[in-house]
Parts: structure tokens; sequence; C-alpha cells
């Protein structure tokens, strides 16, 4: 059996590492290289086809939730982090695309923070609501409001229904961002 680094490198030598891999993962030029929500409409564009080819469902340009991210009890503004299952936390918002590629990441607020608040402070929002004649949509889950930027589920729909259809498709398309977020926190076991 081999010896782990971990096991081999001292406790000080590992936090100064692992502050600076986090240090360069937060480095402008490499978070607007990796993680930037599309700016241009054929950027748009692009993710639409994906979305289309992979799920058949037009107009998407990517997929909104939250997602709860555990820290230790803070000191200043505790309540701002104690979340609904009573542990505290960040809720970070994700936006991905078809491929489960994140466009866009806000660690912004705390755990206290409902999912509609953290993306009606979110600057994605903004350009959202500037790009209604392009008729492009994120989807989102029922905690957000249907706008015209902005698809939800139809709750309680009839059975056989076409709001069924487009509620079981949006749903299907929508996990999109929940497989990403499970592949982010599987590979990142901190992120729990």
């Amino acid at each position: 059996m081999g010896t782990s680094i971990f096991n081999t490198m001292s406790q000080p030598c590992f936090s100064g590492c692992l502050r600076e891999v986090t240090d360069a993962l937060n480095a402008r030029e490499v978070l607007t290289k990796y993680i930037k929500f599309p700016a241009s409409q054929r950027e748009r564009e692009i993710i639409m086809q994906n979305f289309m080819e992979k799920f058949g469902f037009p107009g998407i340009i990517g997929c909104i939730d939250g997602t709860h991210v555990a820290l230790v009890r803070p000191i200043e503004h505790e309540e701002s982090f104690l979340n609904r299952k009573f542990y505290h936390s960040l809720n970070v918002m994700i936006i991905c695309d078809a491929n489960l590629s994140i466009l866009h990441v806000d660690a912004s607020f705390g755990g206290a923070s409902h999912d509609s608040f953290v993306w009606n402070n979110s600057m994605v929002k903004t350009i959202m609501e500037g790009l209604t004649n392009e008729r492009c949509w994120l989807l989102g889950d029922s905690g957000y409001a249907q706008r015209p930027w902005m698809m939800t589920p139809i709750l309680d729909a009839a059975a056989g229904s076409p709001e069924e259809h487009y509620t079981k498709l949006h749903c299907r398309v929508r996990n999109s961002v929940e497989r990403c977020i499970g592949v982010l926190k599987a590979r990142w076991r901190c992120l729990f």
C-alpha cells in the first residue's frame, strides 16, 4: 500500500497548499475563462442548440438551482447563515448548461436566504431581463417565479394534458443542474 500525501504532509504545509490552490481557482482570469454566462447571442445559440439536441426543448440557455454548502457557525450575523434544516450554510446559486458546465455561480448569500431571493439579487437576472426579445429562458423549479425569462413547472397539471407533458419535459431537462451539483459535491466532498 502506498502512503498518501496527506499522511506525510504537515498540517501547516497542507493548509498553505490549500490556500494557494483556492486562491488560484478564485483568480479572476481562471473564473472568467471557465465559468461565464453566455454574453453574446452566438454563445446563447450554441447552448440552446445543445439543449435542443439533447432534450428536444427549445430556447433554453441554462438550468438554475440553489444548493447549501455547510460552514462553521459564524460569529457575526449567525442568523443569516442558519438554514431551514437548522445548520449553518451558504445558499449557492448555480446555473449550468446541458453538458453540466457551470455558467454562473453566486455564493454570496447565507443559508437563511431563499433561492428566489438569491436570484432576485443576481446580476444574471438583470441580463435575462434584457434578453426577452431573444426568446431564451432559464429553467427553474417551483421556488422561482414564472417570468418571461424563467420557465417553471406547472404544478398539479391534469394527467395527459399538454401542461403535464411540458412539466415532465421541464423536470427532465432541469435535472441537469441537479446532476451538475451532485457531480460537483461528489468531486469536492467538502461542499456537503
